[in-house]
């Protein structure tokens, strides 16, 4: 993979030299697509999908594929993947929730899992979330947990929405789209003048300029009682400083950091999987009957 990093980084520093316009629009092209760097399946993800209830969602381009496991009469949680992942990369966090009795959703984003689209970005994938939500038809408040660029795409599914939100685990999350940009700008070597076309195209899909789509931002325009956000300090793909900034400008977020916890093994670290168990737990109706017979008041998930 380095080495084919290193040969697409010449390929656009060249490029952008000569044909400017040209490595701007090729790099906006290459910026979406997901194909070329996604992961096989591992074989949790795999162990997920056969055991999972698969359903299809209506969307354009495509219909999304989600899927369900748990308790179909329990509380409602949504799990939100990341880039270059798919739903089964959180199945050691879904299989927890749903041992606890909790109905747990994910899908496919597009261009991820078994999608058939070869490309994606932030707009394609708000839209798959949006549709989610609405095809579940929630009575009550919505329960997340997104990882990374998920927790970006969630924050702007619902920002502005009429959805309440009661509970929200972010296992990292980017802050601010200008921020992704430059960033995959220096990975390829494009130069500031193709930048500015591919911030342009960019801001053509969006229909907004994206220098404008902070994830702190939204934060404050979305109706939700309980957000923590759990990050590595040493995280080596997304700064803590993006969570501690949110954090700064939205003093009702809670900040839960950690170490050696990484950002992709936190999806399968003992510790994180606990404590997101431990953070969306609350009476169930189950444990609302064994309340009212028992008179405990302190009930703990197990």
């Amino acid at each position: 993979m380095k080495a084919i990093q290193k040969i697409i980084k010449a390929y656009f520093k060249i490029l952008s030299l000569i044909f400017p316009e040209f490595a701007g629009r090729q790099g906006f092209e290459l910026f979406q697509r997901t194909r070329p760097f996604q992961s096989r399946f591992r074989k949790r993800e795999l162990l997920f999908y056969k055991k999972a209830r698969h359903f299809e969602v209506p969307g354009f381009p495509e219909n999304s594929r989600a899927y369900e496991i748990g308790d179909p009469e329990g509380d409602l949680v949504i799990l939100i993947h990341g880039w270059d992942s798919n739903a089964g990369s959180m199945a050691r966090i879904g299989d927890s929730l749903a041992e606890s009795g909790k109905r747990v959703v994910s899908m496919d984003l597009p261009g991820h899992g078994h999608s058939k689209l070869k490309k994606a970005n932030i707009h394609s994938c708000r839209e798959a979330v949006r549709n989610l939500v609405a095809y579940l038809e929630p009575k009550g408040p919505l329960t997340f947990v997104s990882h990374s660029f998920g927790s970006a795409v969630t924050a702007y599914a619902m920002w502005r929405s009429s959805y309440e939100i009661k509970k929200w685990v972010m296992l990292t999350t980017p802050e601010s789209m200008t921020e992704i940009f430059k960033e995959f700008q220096s990975m390829i070597g494009l130069s500031e003048r193709s930048y500015r076309v591919m911030e342009a195209l960019g801001n053509r899909i969006l229909n907004e300029r994206i220098s404008g789509l902070e994830v702190s931002k939204w934060m404050k325009e979305i109706n939700v009682s309980d957000l923590v956000l759990i990050h590595d300090r040493f995280d080596r793909i997304l700064p803590y400083s993006n969570s501690e900034k949110i954090k700064s400008e939205n003093p009702r977020v809670k900040l839960k950091p950690l170490e050696k916890v990484g950002h992709y093994r936190m999806l399968t670290d003992a510790k994180v999987v606990q404590t997101v168990q431990e953070l969306l737990w609350w009476p169930s109706k189950t444990n609302n009957r064994v309340l009212q017979e028992t008179g405990e008041r302190d009930l703990q998930p197990a």
